[in-house]
């Protein structure tokens, strides 16, 4: 009797110490997958056969880091990061491992850049690539990666110290702004409102079709932008990267003029070097068509947008929205018909004064004596700036409800978005206005950024 007590009771206590083991390795995989990418980077050869064999764990692990985290019992931000990780880190090992294929060679060309070097160095080395996702100063740095802001005043010269302060004061002023978004925000619903009705309120006071496209600048910009530039002192602050190796997440919102801009030239890249060289070599192997043909732009355009609309559906998913009612898909896969019909108007636009530009370009070239072609370089007009600032807060007001409400009443439903409104309601408006303000001041004068 007593020996079934001891069992009953060891079953019951493993039983509930399952859950918790489940939890921490599902929270262990991503370091051990990371681990993994860069032992088969540096150990092995490309084309290797221990390399391909390596790549399907590594997809078999992601599977398993994505699955699990829908069911443990963490918080469904959590749950929606391990999730992110699980397709961009698979996405990226694919690049890295066949497309690409990197090994030791290439990292102590591109990362390390000197032939001598500690295996210490070269361990850490290793790991930043694989970090990497936008190819910062190698040769597979993505195109339109910002550069460094002209306040900078040559970013080789910038001490370790000033770029901590400008990067911790700026991602400290764009947090303080969210929360005053957010809290502007809170105080315009009622405590009772339900949560199909969080963002449709705005349709009571005619800010529905401004609201949408504000959101992209305001809180998910700087909500990014600041988190990305806190990260980035602490990593110069302890040694582990240098201020080179952190150009600007976003470009100036000025340059988002047409949607391919927004999406190319404003908003971050760090999802292109992989989704690209995938979608490329889908649409070329796959399907034989290359960007030089035009159903081969528009099927790589579709291709990234679908892998990016799986990226966020996995998001929505774990964050507790019903797979059935994400707009995730639609919203990213949309874009290629809106840039379909944007190259259609500007091919359009460029027919119809093609024959009124040429005329003016010759009758230049007789004034000034010269029979040969000139090639003038012009700037963009502001009216058709104008143009493309309406073209593109006009599709983003309409597509932009089909991912955004669902995703925000998912976060209402699991909790998520009261936790946020139950912080924000704690903080003194009063105080953060005045932070904000004192804040502003100093980075506009101190440090400067373009928005």
């Amino acid at each position: 009797m007593p020996a079934n007590v001891s069992w009953g009771s060891d079953t019951a206590g493993l039983n509930s110490l399952l859950p918790q083991l489940l939890r921490l390795v599902v929270r262990a995989l991503p370091a051990c997958a990371f681990v993994a990418r860069y032992i088969l980077c540096t150990y092995t050869n490309k084309g290797a056969l221990s390399r391909r064999l390596g790549l399907i764990l590594l997809l078999c692990l992601s599977v398993v880091q994505g699955t699990f985290a829908s069911l443990l019992d963490i918080h469904p931000m959590i749950a929606a990061e391990l999730g992110i990780d699980a397709l961009l880190s698979s996405c990226h090992a694919i690049n890295l491992l066949t497309l690409v294929e990197v090994d030791a060679s290439d990292l102590q060309r591109e990362v390390l850049r000197r032939p001598h070097s500690t295996s210490l160095e070269r361990i850490c080395g290793g790991l930043s690539m694989l970090c990497n996702y936008r190819g910062v100063r190698t040769k597979w740095q993505v195109k339109n990666t910002p550069p460094f802001p002209p306040s900078f005043d040559g970013a080789k010269s910038l001490s370790h110290g000033d770029f901590c302060a400008r990067q911790i004061t700026i991602g400290l002023w764009e947090i303080n702004t969210v929360w005053l978004v957010v809290l502007s925000f809170q105080r315009t619903m009622q405590p009772d409102t339900p949560c199909g009705r969080i963002l449709p309120g705005f349709r009571d006071w005619g800010l529905w079709h401004t609201t949408w496209p504000l959101l992209w600048i305001l809180p998910f910009r700087l909500g990014i932008d600041g988190l990305y530039r806190l990260a980035s002192a602490a990593s110069v602050a302890v040694g582990l990267t240098e201020p080179l190796d952190w150009p600007p997440a976003f470009s100036s919102a000025r340059e988002a003029w047409t949607l391919r801009r927004f999406w190319g030239v404003y908003w971050h890249q760090w999802l292109r070097w992989p989704f690209s060289a995938i979608s490329t070599t889908i649409a070329e192997n796959g399907f034989g068509m290359t960007k030089a043909h035009l159903v081969g732009r528009y099927m790589h355009v579709l291709f990234v947008f679908t892998l990016s609309g799986v990226l966020h559906l996995i998001s929505d998913v774990l964050s507790g929205v019903p797979w059935r009612k994400s707009g995730s898909l639609l919203f990213f896969c949309s874009f290629t018909l809106a840039f379909m019909i944007e190259d259609g108007v500007q091919e359009l636009w460029r027919r119809i004064t093609e024959k009124q530009g040429k005329e003016q370009a010759v009758q230049s070239n007789e004034k000034c004596g010269r029979m040969s072609a000139v090639e003038v370089v012009t700037s963009t007009p502001v009216w058709k700036k104008v143009v493309g600032f309406a073209w593109v807060g006009a599709w983003l007001s309409v597509s932009s409800p089909v991912y955004l409400q669902p995703f925000f009443e998912g976060l209402c439903r699991q909790g998520s978005t009261p936790d946020y409104l139950h912080m924000a309601q704690r903080l003194d408006p009063m105080v953060l206005c005045g932070g904000m303000a004192a804040m502003t001041l100093l980075v506009w004068h101190r440090f400067g950024i373009d928005l």
